[in-house]
């Protein structure tokens, strides 16, 4: 009869105690999601899993080195880009100099460069 026997009011029930949840790393280092038992059965494929997560993570790097080499490259051959047409224009510059002076010393003109720069004259109205 104690089976069919009503609760009374004073009787409360007893909530069971939560379980403590562990994190996901705890359990599977305790074996609850993977045993120990899968990694000895499968370590060829676990080895092979970690060599491929080691060689990935160390070839990203190698990428990021080379990437920046490459920009560090770019920036210096638009710097030596510069460079050449600057001294190109130089160049052409003094040949043209030289050009024209062995045309005149040809054609008998006595002009030379002035070594004094030119004297501007202003008169006191147009200050």
């Amino acid at each position: 009869m104690a089976l069919f026997r009503k609760q009374n009011k004073k009787e409360k029930k007893v909530p069971a105690k939560k379980k403590k949840k562990l994190s996901f790393i705890r359990r599977i280092w305790l074996g609850e999601i993977i045993s120990y038992q899968f990694f000895f059965k499968y370590w060829k494929y676990v080895a092979i899993i970690v060599l491929v997560f080691v060689v990935y993570t160390s070839s990203r790097y190698e990428v990021r080195d080379r990437m920046d080499r490459i920009i560090k490259l770019k920036n210096e051959l638009a710097n030596a880009r510069t460079e050449k047409v600057k001294a190109s224009a130089n160049y052409n510059s003094l040949i043209r100099e030289q050009e024209m002076r062995n045309r005149l010393k040809n054609a008998d003109i006595n002009l030379q460069v002035p070594d004094q720069p030119p004297y501007h004259i202003s008169s006191i109205n147009n200050k």
